[in-house]
């Protein structure tokens, strides 16, 4: 018998409102950005749909020069590259 993932907790998911409260944005914008993918992909539980608080943050960091937030192509793209150089940079050398 498989159970069901345990939903995380709120102090660390944002569930979409709470996202575009956090923008300073309407729902139905945020409902906007999310269909035309410029957020970052959100965790799914089920029907249950949240974004992990640190990477919002993070997100919302990674602004360009020019104060542009990156799509979530982009911002997938950004993410992997530094997860390659920390796991680079950790891995003990092999002689």
């Amino acid at each position: 018998m498989t159970t069901a993932p345990t939903p995380p907790s709120t102090e660390t998911m944002l569930s979409g409102e709470q996202f575009a409260a956090l923008l300073q944005i309407s729902t139905a914008t945020f409902a906007r950005l999310k269909a035309a993918g410029k957020l970052p992909t959100p965790a799914r539980f089920g029907r249950l749909v949240r974004w992990p608080l640190a990477e919002v943050r993070a997100w919302m960091l990674s602004r360009d020069g020019r104060g542009n937030l990156p799509d979530a192509a982009a911002w997938r793209r950004m993410r992997e590259s530094a997860i390659r150089d920390y796991v680079g940079r950790t891995r003990p050398e092999m002689n």
